[in-house]
């Protein structure tokens, strides 16, 4: 076949797809019968661990649809706003080490006191200047902190499943508050609930960065409880999810959050 008749080809079957003899290539209806086939076998174990982080000025995830200030799924790129309404299901401390460098991604996460593997040296400040002592890598030479972890359902994306957040050292204070909060609340019968016993809010917001001039991160700013959890709910959702919110999945590969934060003051 030539070139004239392979064109000539091309145009009558483009004029045959606009006739509607030729299926439209958007046309998938014929799938609609094995609809979500073979999906169930991709355990939660072979998925990539979605984490709930903070989109920093300046970061790779700050992008015009998706600007600084709010909250996204590290596996899905999806940006929730800078309010997202929570159910924690487990909390656990971690060493977590970030990169020197911007953006400051989390490169790695281990148990406190570190592994076989993990070489740390504690640098102390100067003789006659505050601060407090810093542990670091001696190895890649990035500062490891000591940093909550929360494993959590999206009260509006349970179908996700859990994710995990880990917060940014300027966002200690307000989670402080949140895990005094977490220890004392009671059910409305008077008892004390589990951990897992209420949804809440959670707020970020752009603040000046303490250790930059003229510069914003994205902080923590507000926690705010919501109502109990009702019972289908528990049952449809939490209940399953408690076990495997448990286990070592809260120390998930390292470089998989695309949690950043830039370069801030430490609150205490």
């Amino acid at each position: 076949m030539g070139l004239f008749d392979k064109e000539r080809g091309q145009s009558a079957e483009t004029e045959q797809a606009q006739q509607g003899s030729v299926p439209a290539a958007d046309n998938t209806s014929y799938m609609d019968g094995v609809s979500g086939e073979g999906l169930d076998d991709l355990a939660g174990n072979m998925l990539a661990p979605s984490y709930l982080g903070m989109i920093q000025p300046g970061s790779d995830a700050d992008t015009p649809d998706t600007p600084a200030g709010q909250w996204r799924n590290s596996a899905t790129g999806e940006a929730y706003g800078p309010t997202v309404e929570v159910i924690v299901l487990a909390a656990k401390t971690a060493w977590v080490e970030r990169d020197r460098e911007p953006p400051y991604m989390t490169v790695g996460r281990y148990p406190v006191g570190g592994t076989p593997e993990l070489r740390t040296e504690t640098k102390r400040p100067p003789a006659g200047k505050r601060g407090y002592p810093k542990l670091f890598n001696v190895d890649t030479g990035n500062e490891i902190q000591e940093l909550p972890i929360y494993a959590l359902l999206l009260k509006e994306q349970l179908d996700s499943g859990l994710v995990y957040f880990t917060p940014t050292v300027g966002s200690m204070r307000t989670c402080r508050t949140w895990n005094t909060q977490l220890r004392s609340q009671r059910t409305p019968s008077g008892k004390v609930a589990p951990i897992c016993g209420y949804t809440w809010h959670l707020t970020v917001d752009l603040v000046p960065n303490p250790a930059k001039q003229k510069e914003m991160t994205t902080k923590l700013v507000k926690v705010t409880r919501g109502m109990p959890v009702h019972e289908e709910l528990f049952r449809a959702y939490v209940e399953h999810a408690l076990p495997a919110a448990q286990n070592a999945a809260l120390l998930a590969a390292p470089g998989a959050s695309g949690d950043v934060e830039t370069a801030e003051a430490v609150e205490v």
